[in-house]
């Protein structure tokens, strides 16, 4: 890649590809997580290159992380995206496929969201195809019907934030002067095959180019054209620490460096269960060329100090990696919960007018910043049109706390059923009053759920090779 190239990228977005990989990787599972190798799951010193290539393919991810950011995302958009009956019905119009790929704005906008939440960012480009010319190369004015019959509109494109490329903004005018960004389409070659190509959208002041890679790098202009505004049309959605204009950080940065914990606490832990359930064959005083193995073979020695057993793993350190593992999967469990709660402490009374008990959580802050994102998109498709978008124009769902108590007053109930101040079922009662449980969800199932788990956790632990037994290490 050249330095100054059209698909160079900035340092800043270099930094941000560095520092949102962990998330990022995350968000793909299992499988990324694996390509990723040492960089998330470190080799041991004394560990060969084959044994640590078996240690690895044995890992699984339990995706907490992914999982969070879904669950988030379903609560903001558990009730689809309300609109201000002030918003023109051209527009509203779109709504059913606002990304002109039959995707309604409610299905746009939870991906949007789910995203800035996985990897700290979402961007959506406005575009619109270019109206008609007549042989002159002037426009030609169309009615809103021809419009709608040559497919002539608006609509919105979900670019993700690793395909950017950087950017230009002016400190005086305070806009971006210049944003670029990756596409990758499929272009037919042959009579049946494809092949992938790379392009690169170059963002102007109400203008635009499009370059192509025809081979090493080497990227050529194929089009270009102009924008009915006179701006970038381009928004962006950093609901977490803002880094650039165009990068920030995960707001569930912490979750994200517990579930590698438990990636590579369960990667130990698949591993000493597999180890352990192979025990070794020690032989003190026998010839180790007539070490026949089976329940039909018999070793004979005439030396009095020799000996032959098997010796077999304890189950202490089983079960203190199955407590570690335990103990992450709740811290995990309750991160998304705390999300919900109402944020506690001294507020201003500025403060307290501002802030609504709806959105008087993280949550609800994210929520309200994405709602302002959306309503920029909107603005910008609406001066395509000639048209205003009100600035009440859209709410996004706030009403997703269901009650859920201080993760505090939830972990206190935690420990007192550990300490054996209340009963099980009666922690059950607790934690499902306080919504951290189903309504539809009963104590007779849990409990049968329970007694499931534990029948299976013992069968793992005999299958282990005498876990809980004395036997020598």
């Amino acid at each position: 890649m050249k330095k100054d190239s059209v698909d160079m990228v900035s340092d800043e977005m270099e930094l941000w590809l560095e520092d949102s990989h962990l998330p990022r990787t995350l968000s793909l599972g299992t499988v990324a997580m694996k390509k990723a190798g040492p960089r998330y799951l470190p080799q041991n010193k004394a560990e060969t290159n084959d044994a640590y290539a078996l240690r690895l393919e044995y890992s699984t991810l339990l995706n907490a992380y992914r999982k969070t950011c879904a669950f988030l995302a379903g609560q903001v958009f558990q009730v689809d995206i309300a609109f201000d009956d002030s918003v023109p019905d051209s527009i509203i119009n779109f709504n059913p496929n606002i990304d002109d790929v039959n995707n309604s704005i409610d299905v746009v906008a939870k991906r949007l969201f789910q995203s800035g939440m996985a990897k700290g960012v979402s961007h959506i480009f406005i575009d619109s195809p270019p109206a008609p010319v007549d042989e002159n190369g002037d426009p030609v004015a169309l009615t809103r019907q021809q419009e709608d019959e040559q497919g002539i509109r608006p609509y919105f494109v979900s670019v993700r934030p690793e395909d950017i490329l950087g950017g230009r903004f002016d400190m005086d005018t305070m806009q971006f002067t210049q944003i670029r960004f990756r596409e990758i389409v499929e272009k037919n070659e042959g009579k049946y095959s494809t092949k992938v190509v790379s392009r690169v959208r170059v963002l102007f002041p109400g203008a635009w180019e499009l370059w192509e890679d025809t081979g090493n790098d080497n990227y050529v202009l194929i089009d270009s054209g102009t924008f009915s505004v006179p701006y970038i049309p381009f928004v962006t959605f950093i609901p977490g620490m803002e880094t650039t204009l165009l990068t920030g950080e995960t707001p569930l940065m912490d979750l994200a460096e517990i579930n590698l914990a438990h990636w590579r606490s369960n990667s130990d832990q698949t591993n000493i269960l597999h180890v352990g359930r192979v025990p070794l064959l020690f032989g003190r005083n026998v010839d180790p060329g007539v070490m026949p193995v089976g329940t039909a073979s018999m070793v004979n020695s005439s030396d009095d100090n020799s000996d032959l057993k098997f010796v077999e793993i304890t189950g202490a350190a089983i079960g203190a990696g199955r407590d570690s593992l335990k103990d992450l999967e709740a811290q995990m469990a309750l991160y998304g919960l705390q999300q919900l709660v109402p944020r506690t402490g001294n507020q201003t009374a500025t403060e307290k007018a501002l802030t609504s008990a709806e959105s008087n959580s993280s949550l609800g802050t994210w929520a309200t910043e994405f709602q302002s994102f959306l309503i920029q998109a909107y603005s910008v498709l609406a001066d395509f049109m000639g048209e205003t978008f009100p600035d009440n124009g859209l709410l996004i769902n706030q009403e997703y706390n269901f009650g859920v108590s201080d993760p505090q007053i939830i972990q206190a109930i935690l420990k007192s059923n550990e300490m054996g101040v209340i009963s099980t079922q009666e922690t059950f009662r607790e934690l499902k009053r306080r919504g951290v449980f189903s309504d539809d969800l009963s104590w007779e199932t849990m409990q049968a759920d329970i007694e499931q788990e534990q029948r299976d956790n013992l069968a793992t632990m005999q299958m282990a090779g005498s876990a809980f037994g004395g036997a020598e290490n």
